[in-house]
């Protein structure tokens, strides 16, 4: 989440504009991908309540690594049956780094506070 205004950052600066981390959850319908969906997957992730974001923000200063080796597991609980870890990774098995990210994505676009990034 971008703590203030941004736009060409460094790489060596993109931490500074960051306000904190949270849990995010990428919705999709995908019955409204492809073609019922007009070809477009913006319809499929557009509906109310299709990006639920923890309740937690916390500062990159507070955490080891600066936010580049948190622990990320989902759990797929299902009734009558044991829960199902589908997803269990690390953000240093990201491909580019977070300051790499902010930087990146703030050479064409003016990053204003509150923005989320996900990833």
């Amino acid at each position: 989440v971008i703590g203030k205004e941004c736009k060409d950052v460094s790489v060596d600066d993109a931490l500074d504009y960051v306000l904190g981390f949270c849990t995010a959850n990428d919705v999709s319908s995908r019955r409204w991908q492809g073609k019922k969906g007009g070809g477009q997957w913006v319809r499929s992730k557009s509906y109310d309540t299709f990006l639920p974001l923890g309740s937690a923000l916390v500062s990159p200063k507070d955490l080891s690594g600066h936010g580049q080796s948190l622990g990320i597991k989902t759990t797929l609980s299902r009734p009558g049956q044991d829960d199902l870890v589908v997803q269990n990774s690390s953000t240093a098995d990201m491909i580019f780094s977070i300051r790499e990210l902010v930087s990146f994505i703030s050479q064409d676009t003016t990053l204003r506070p509150w923005t989320v990034i996900l990833t």
